[in-house]
């Protein structure tokens, strides 16, 4: 068996329709069960990718997870007068404010799928496919995979040394993740697994156990975003 691994980025999932390098409209994933989502074009309509202006493909399709890594998130507050303590909070309180497209450069966009098909109309084979977007549609942080290949002890063992190092590893990431997305590579048990309600049934996420510390209380603030979306934030005493 072939199985990709790839680390699960803690942001907001934006799906966006792609044209001439740019971003044309945008929305939020949403309750996909409803058909329901929230319109994120104007804050990314224009996003460009400048690698991408030689594509020459018809309009497309293309997932994104939307981060903001640990640097941006120092100049961000400086420069909007906020405090966000963590990426986390900045990208939700971000994209729910009114001023959000004036900061949308301090936002990474990942990217993670696209609806363009091979020439026999299928899916991606899915190593292409995270080639052509890190080559294409990575502005500054690359989708990180590792491919894991073996019987299924085998793999087994890897996907446990593979979950382990990305846990340690997340204090030296520039960005924060949760977790790890493990997928089959086989395009035949892809297609055979496939998706029920825009999820991909050839796939699982292992969640990393949350951590947890002691701490004081000091109180909350908010903000109200465009569409009356309040964001708080609560306040307490810095810990390790």
């Amino acid at each position: 068996y072939v199985m990709i691994a790839e680390l699960k980025h803690d942001g907001i999932s934006v799906e966006a329709d792609i044209e001439n390098g740019q971003i044309v409209s945008a929305r939020t994933r949403g309750d996909t069960a409803n058909e329901k989502a929230s319109d994120l074009t104007p804050i990314f309509e224009g996003y460009i990718f400048p690698d991408a202006y030689s594509i020459n493909i018809e309009p497309f399709g293309m997932k994104f997870e939307a981060i903001i890594t640990n640097d941006d998130l120092e100049m961000l507050n400086k420069l909007r007068g906020t405090n966000y303590i963590n990426c986390r909070t900045a990208i939700i309180g971000l994209i729910g404010s009114s001023d959000a497209r004036l900061y949308r450069e301090f936002i990474t966009l990942i990217p993670l799928a696209t609806s363009i098909k091979d020439e026999d109309g299928e899916p991606l084979d899915r190593l292409v496919e995270i080639e052509f977007m890190n080559k294409y549609f990575c502005r500054s942080q690359l989708l990180r995979f590792e491919v894991l290949t073996g019987n299924f002890v085998n793999l087994m063992f890897q996907i446990n040394k593979f979950v382990q190092e990305a846990e340690f590893a997340r204090d030296f990431i520039p960005f924060m993740y949760d977790g790890v997305v493990l997928s089959f590579y086989d395009p035949k048990i892809r297609k055979i697994l496939g998706r029920e309600n825009y999820v991909n049934k050839y796939s699982i996420a292992v969640k990393f156990n949350a951590l947890k510390k002691n701490t004081i209380f000091l109180g909350y603030t908010f903000e109200i975003g465009q569409n009356g979306v309040i964001t708080p934030m609560l306040h307490y005493q810095p810990v390790e």
